[in-house]
């Protein structure tokens, strides 16, 4: 025989549960909520195991709420946010960083994180999303992915319940959502402009398909274009992979040997300078005096003898950038804030000893 849950054409409402018991709705909803100062703990039992028996589903009458408050032009916040971040980004200081400064910010708000990923495997799954965002209890999302990865959560989430709820994106500009970026181009042109200053000519520069590291290479041709060189005949590409560094290790030992006239490398971020660094020395080549290295970020040092930081590096504000993000999406999704909006943060050239002039 059929339970009344699985009869039922309806969801099951606190009214009903009432019927059945012979109290108030207000009697109900309370014993619900572990009121026990005002409904005993027998009919406390009594009303929750008919609960149980009639397949009562909170979450679902939330939803219900919420919907018949927005037909009256209101809302109901749930103080949950999602943020989606690559897979095993807790192991990327980049990240860690980013996420920081958000906790920073939610917290004191008493909201509540919900962090989630997806892999390229799941992008072809219609249940790629968990069972929250389906009903509709995020409140808003920030994601920090790459811009293919990103466009398509957003897809995603407006396919939900979670419908046209904020989104804020972090470095990569989506369209359609507010973003908090970097001077990404800028970020660039210090790097190369203090190559470049010192004397290095040809720079192996690792490259990867993203429109941040796009806008970088536009600020490293402008600073060699500003001193009258051609940077296609300067400049030597070698692949970056964001989860393989066995493959970025390869590319750059592969751009050593193909063009040995090198003398510098623009890393893709501080982890890949540290990496240029090791390959540098099973080389038999030292840092800075026969390869300088710049890297990206200031998260992950590159220890010295004397374990002091070495590594020259564009400083990327990244615990601000989370700060940043989280406040917009606060102000979003409590409607002070309607507008998409873009909010560029500066960066700045950190000078230590991992570049010195080439040899002559």
């Amino acid at each position: 025989m059929a339970s009344p849950h699985q009869t039922r054409m309806r969801a099951v409402t606190l009214q009903d549960i009432a019927d059945r018991c012979g109290v108030t709705k207000m009697t109900v909803s309370r014993a619900l909520h572990g009121d026990t100062r005002n409904v005993s703990m027998e009919t406390s039992a009594r009303i929750k195991a008919v609960a149980l028996e009639l397949g009562y589903d909170p979450s679902f009458n939330h939803a219900a709420r919420r919907l018949a408050l927005r037909k009256c032009g209101q809302d109901v916040v749930n103080h949950l946010v999602a943020m989606f971040f690559p897979s095993g980004f807790q192991q990327w200081p980049y990240y860690t960083t980013i996420f920081g400064g958000m906790l920073e910010v939610f917290m004191p708000e008493k909201f509540s994180l919900l962090t989630h990923y997806t892999s390229f495997a799941e992008r072809a799954s219609e249940n790629a999303l968990p069972p929250v965002f389906m009903r509709g209890d995020v409140d808003g999302a920030i994601i920090s992915r790459s811009s293919a990865h990103t466009q398509w959560i957003c897809e995603r989430l407006r396919a939900t319940a979670f419908a046209e709820r904020p989104i804020v994106s972090v470095i990569t500009p989506v369209e359609g959502c507010s973003a908090v970026l970097i001077e990404a181009e800028l970020s660039g042109y210090l790097a190369a402009n203090h190559l470049l200053d010192l004397g290095h000519r040809h720079i192996i520069h690792m490259e990867a398909a993203n429109p941040p590291h796009d806008q970088r290479m536009c600020g490293i041709c402008r600073a060699y274009e500003e001193r009258g060189l051609d940077p296609h005949a300067h400049l030597v590409y070698a692949q970056w992979f964001f989860d393989d560094e066995n493959a970025t290790v390869e590319a750059m030992d592969a751009a050593l040997t193909a063009y040995p006239r090198s003398t510098a490398i623009i890393a893709a971020n501080d982890r890949t300078a540290v990496l240029a660094r090791d390959l540098a020395h099973r080389r038999g080549m030292r840092v800075p005096d026969d390869l300088s290295l710049v890297g990206f970020d200031d998260v992950t040092p590159m220890p010295d003898a004397l374990g002091h930081n070495m590594l020259t590096t564009v400083r990327l504000p990244l615990q601000e950038v989370g700060q940043q993000a989280a406040r917009l999406l606060l102000q979003h999704i409590r409607g002070h804030r309607r507008d998409i909006e873009q909010i560029t943060l500066p960066v700045n050239l950190i000078e230590r000893g991992s570049t010195a002039p080439p040899r002559v």
